[in-house]
């Protein structure tokens, strides 16, 4: 499915692009024993999604927001944009039917002009500016970056339910969002995956299937994807008390 449904909002600013976001927005609720998509789901009458939108919104280091969702999503998703007054907001693309498929509609609606995309799901509404500006900083020097922070826990490899060694958690990383790229590179790598029919469950797995180095810089143990029940109440604890949350 290509982007079939504009929304059109300040496309007058589109021209003057440097940095866009694609906010990953198509996930479910199914995990979470839901009927509709878990972004939806409010903290003082507000949804996570627009927590989300407002740490990019309020971004100084990102110009241009694109907000890929799926179609029974895409009214809603509307709706909150124009009451939240998004300014930032260029576009709303209908995903796909994988995460993969959705960020590549997303960066169709990525002006031309854009040197840098970064991607974030929209089920992270604890990102920083401090992670946004760190990937974006990296991808001007490296070409591509990502936030991650490293497992604290004893990692084991199993059999079944039987444990046949203990990993060495030094070199392991657990790779959150936002990640970000030169823009040709993550066009390529997208272009690449495609015409081979590769699926990967992220964009830095993409750059690494073309050779393009990715950069890790530190991410939080608080930029937690909101996945479970658990998460949700973690997620709320901070937010309810956001002048508390750095």
């Amino acid at each position: 499915m290509g982007k079939i449904i504009h929304a059109n909002f300040n496309s007058n600013i589109k021209l003057r692009k440097k940095t866009t976001a694609i906010i990953a927005a198509g996930g479910t609720g199914s995990r979470m024993k839901l009927e509709f998509n878990k972004i939806f789901l409010t903290i003082e009458d507000k949804p996570i999604l627009s927590y989300t939108l407002d740490v990019f919104e309020n971004s100084p280091v990102i110009d241009g927001i694109v907000l890929v969702c799926n179609a029974l999503d895409f009214e809603l998703c509307k709706e909150i944009v124009e009451e939240f007054k998004y300014k930032k907001i260029i576009d709303i693309v209908l995903g796909g039917a994988t995460r993969q498929e959705s960020v590549r509609n997303g960066l169709k609606a990525v002006p031309c002009s854009s040197e840098i995309v970064v991607v974030h799901d929209a089920a992270r509404p604890l990102v920083t500016n401090e992670m946004i500006e760190n990937t974006i900083d990296e991808a001007y020097k490296v070409g591509a970056a990502s936030v991650g922070v490293q497992p604290v826990d004893t990692v084991k490899r199993v059999r079944g339910t039987i444990i046949s060694e203990t990993v060495d958690r030094n070199s392991l990383v657990l790779i959150q969002t936002p990640q970000a790229f030169k823009r040709e590179i993550l066009v390529s790598a997208h272009e690449t995956a495609k015409k081979n029919h590769q699926l990967v469950t992220d964009d830095c797995a993409l750059c690494e299937l073309i050779g393009q180095p990715v950069t890790v810089v530190p991410g939080s143990r608080l930029n937690i994807k909101l996945t479970t029940p658990e998460d949700f109440n973690m997620i709320l604890s901070f937010l309810e008390k956001e002048d508390d949350y750095v």
